[in-house]
């Protein structure tokens, strides 16, 4: 070629000469505007979606539930009271009552005269000590929990479906609403001297099926995660999930005593429930009217789309195999143990008290003490730990967001480090749970006849800080569910970038495992340790934490048994793109029509280009490639 008439051959798409020859509904429409912009970054919006504006709704939610909890069991006591005894004066609190509540003494003196029929009053030491009211109140409270447990299994994948089509908000708000109308209920039949109070028990029977209908405390926190996935870039999560976990627990460790200090200033609880209304009525708001929406228009249209071609009825079809790829089936496998494994809990306060005569006040300060320290550690310990280990991102790794809606995406290599990442993390967290367990089992007690080891040279006050310490150890293993939602949804971005899919349904994909947590910990789980705990509670007690840590190990086995997708090998240029390698389809570079070839009369800047091909080319200047 002549200096005269030489040709600039660009090989590739060049970005620049790409930006402005292309379509975009990103350009200027004003010809005094720059068509590559003014090297600015655009300025974001201050109500736009950020994980941020969530953090008030979690609290206030958490604070409710927490605060509830315990007056719900008062009302299911004295409503099972008044069934049994009728008109007895079950109700009046003597001092010594008081006093077992763990209430000061100044309280004696604000005691009001009791009232027969009044099932808001602290229970006297005979309605709680009587068995019958207790076996009563045992079922009341087990019909209340299995029937919103299955109603949520049923309902929480259809919702997180919905969150898909129609946002995020709103299935928060319809969830609040929930709650908000069995808060109510309590309220009704726990009021006296009013019509409700006399059908108590059936009265008490909707509150659960409307929660259950609605969602429940499963939907919310699916809709949590969707929300915080929409508005964070792809790859791993599990330091943002672990933050909002830390910030569920903090309002499940203040609440109950924030409902103990209501209960004490007032002698009611149906003021704890009155409290839960206003602070739903705050999150309703906060839902509805405040909370930006976290999908974008376009992805809602799309998900509409996918759900009048393709309708979904099997709410768990996003963790069946695909093509041969087990991963998300042995990972919610490994959740749904976990999630037996909670059960548990509960009955670990129960453990508590028969072994080392815990009263309620005792039992309250280890509650708090294990909340904080797992609020804690979810907060700061677990982010810390993913700071310094967690692969990092280089530029060339990511590709960057294009047009509304859109997000940074980590490329394949940097999607399988951070994949392999959650998968050693969650083994960890998998593993410091089963230590709990196992030092719990094997701890000794008071009585020896109890324990596995000798406890002659131990007393009471050693039994309970070994007791203390080892399963205050379970809150260093608290993040493994954060940990295993983030590694889903990497699963579930390289299947889809395997199988070509534009759209990750993470509404739906958090919505699965909403209904494998309904259904291990809601439904499954309690009946399972509550039989086993029946069965080997008078000769050895410790069985229940040996079931959980044999569950927690079948979960370590399965996340094992989880591979990384299988990740392309492909040669990174410089630039960041994909090197493809050279087409064995012969060009003539003298018609400048190939696909990637520009030609012209005077080359690009100052200088000439001159040369016989491609692979002998020779550039001279600033402008020739």
């Amino acid at each position: 070629m002549s200096a005269s008439a030489s040709s600039s051959i660009i090989i590739g798409p060049d970005p620049i000469i790409s930006a402005a020859l292309s379509p975009s509904r990103d350009r200027p429409e004003d010809e005094h505007q720059p068509l590559l912009g003014d090297g600015r970054p655009p300025r974001k919006p201050f109500h736009r979606a950020r994980p941020l504006w969530l953090v008030p709704f979690v609290i206030v939610a958490s604070l409710t539930r927490g605060m509830t909890l315990a007056p719900r069991v008062e009302v299911y006591t004295q409503l099972s009271c008044s069934a049994l005894h009728g008109h007895w004066n079950h109700t009046s609190a003597t001092p010594t009552d008081i006093l077992s509540y763990g209430l000061p003494a100044p309280a004696i003196l604000k005691v009001p005269a009791p009232d027969p029929n009044d099932p808001r009053s602290v229970p006297s030491t005979l309605c709680v000590s009587d068995p019958a009211v207790q076996a009563r109140a045992a079922r009341l409270q087990t019909l209340m929990t299995t029937t919103m447990g299955g109603l949520s299994a049923l309902t929480t994948g259809w919702w997180g479906r919905f969150g898909a089509r129609h946002g995020r908000t709103r299935v928060l708000a319809i969830a609040t609403l929930g709650w908000f109308l069995t808060d109510l209920i309590f309220i009704l039949v726990s009021t006296p001297h009013s019509i409700f109070a006399g059908h108590g028990h059936k009265l008490l029977l909707l509150s659960p099926v409307l929660e259950g209908l609605l969602g429940g405390w499963s939907t919310l926190q699916s809709a949590t995660a969707a929300y915080v996935s929409d508005c964070t870039s792809d790859g791993s999560r599990s330091h943002i999930f672990s933050r909002f976990t830390g910030a569920f627990y903090i309002g499940l460790a203040v609440g109950p005593m924030i409902g103990a200090a209501l209960i004490r200033q007032h002698e009611t609880v149906t003021s704890v429930f009155w409290a839960a209304i206003a602070f739903s009525c705050t999150n309703l708001v906060l839902a509805a009217v405040i909370l930006p929406e976290s999908l974008h228009p376009d992805t809602r249209a799309t998900h509409k789309e996918l759900a009048r071609t393709k309708p979904v009825v099997n709410p768990l079809r996003v963790l069946l195999p695909a093509k041969g790829d087990w991963s998300l089936t042995m990972l919610s496998l490994a959740l749904f143990g976990f999630y037996l494994s909670v059960g548990v809990y509960q009955l670990k306060y129960l453990f508590a008290g028969h072994m080392y005569g815990w009263g309620a006040e005792t039992l309250s300060y280890y509650i708090s003490w294990v909340g904080a320290l797992r609020a804690g550690y979810l907060l700061l310990g677990l982010p810390l730990i993913i700071s310094a280990f967690k692969p990092k991102a280089k530029p060339s790794n990511v590709v960057p967001a294009v047009g509304a809606g859109k997000k940074d995406k980590p490329k394949p290599k940097q999607l399988l480090r951070e994949i392999v990442f959650d998968l050693r993390l969650t083994r960890f967290q998998l593993f410091i749970d089963i230590l709990c367990n196992v030092l719990v089992a094997i701890s000794p007690s008071p009585n020896s006849s109890h324990s596995f080891t000798s406890s002659s040279s131990f007393g009471a006050s050693h039994a309970q800080a070994l007791f203390v310490a080892a399963s205050s150890l379970s809150s260093f293993g608290a993040g493994v569910v954060p940990t295993i939602q983030s590694l889903a949804l990497c699963l579930l971005q390289a299947r889809a970038a395997k199988t070509g899919d534009t759209v990750v349904e993470a509404g739906s994909l958090f919505g699965a495992l909403a209904v494998v947590q309904a259904v291990g910990s809601m439904i499954l789980g309690p009946v399972l340790f509550g039989l086993v705990y029946s069965v080997t509670v008078a000769q050895l007690p410790q069985a229940i934490f040996i079931l959980a840590g044999s569950l927690l190990f079948v979960s370590l086995i399965l996340v094992w048994l989880v591979r990384p997708p299988a990740v392309p090998r492909v040669r990174i240029r410089r630039d960041g793109d994909v090197e493809r390698g050279r087409s064995r389809v012969s060009k003539d570079l003298s018609r400048g029509t190939g696909y990637g070839a520009i030609s012209s009369s005077a080359s690009f800047g100052s200088g000439s280009s001159s040369g016989g091909g491609l692979d002998g080319a020779s550039a001279s200047g600033s402008g020739s490639v």
